[in-house]
């Protein structure tokens, strides 16, 4: 009988508070990829300040929904507005941050998959910004907002496919069985570590011009 009245008493609340932490800990762990795939993507030495904000955007972000969805029931309409509204450009950049490092994080070989990747940023900078208007002005622009929304869509298909695409793209050498860092050839700065020449090498091979020394560096 007690455990039937603490049952009825407080069954509402906790159902509430886990469904709550359950999807705060969801869009937690979906910041957490977004963050790990641009902090993959500095790691390469790629877009280097790009990254950085974007790990910053996305620890804002989930320490932000993760509140807001316990403040939730608490929140008037006003409040709860201004919340989204403030989280939704950091969210944005979270997102266009992301699709960059994505792009960004292996070297396409092809000039195909250079323009395929810069196209797919520049959807997803379209998008993250038609995001904004479309949130601010949820119920104020009547057919423009439904038009927004069909545009939204569109352009989220167009980035999604954009990319698969480029992710391909870049890995098409070596679906094909072959080695795609072999044929990057860049060149460097770099002093021979036998007789510490400094000069001009290119990565996949390199002789140095005083002692001969074969140095070899593979850009990924």
């Amino acid at each position: 009988m007690i455990l039937m009245w603490i049952a009825a008493v407080f069954g509402p609340f906790m159902v509430g508070w886990v469904g709550s932490l359950a999807g705060g800990l969801m869009l937690v762990m979906l910041f957490a990829l977004a963050a790990l795939g641009c902090a993959a993507t500095l790691e390469q030495g790629r877009c280097m300040p790009v990254m950085r904000s974007g790990i910053a955007a996305a620890t804002v972000a989930a320490v932000g929904w993760f509140t807001f969805r316990f403040l939730v029931p608490a929140l008037n309409a006003s409040t709860e507005a201004w919340w989204v509204g403030v989280l939704t450009p950091v969210t944005s950049w979270t997102g266009l941050c992301t699709v960059t490092a994505l792009v960004m994080l292996r070297r396409r070989p092809s000039a195909v998959g250079v323009w395929t990747g810069r196209v797919t940023i520049a959807c997803a900078a379209a998008l993250a910004a038609a995001v904004l208007p479309a949130v601010w002005l949820e119920g104020r622009l009547g057919r423009v907002e439904r038009t927004l929304e069909r545009g939204l869509g569109i352009l989220a298909v167009v980035v999604v496919l954009g990319l698969v695409v480029t992710l391909i793209l870049a890995r098409l050498r070596q679906l094909e069985g072959a080695d795609d860092e072999e044929h990057i050839r860049l060149d460097f700065t770099a002093r021979c570590p036998r007789c510490e020449l400094r000069q001009e090498l290119v990565t996949g091979g390199d002789a140095c011009s005083g002692c001969g020394l074969r140095i070899k560096v593979i850009v990924p």
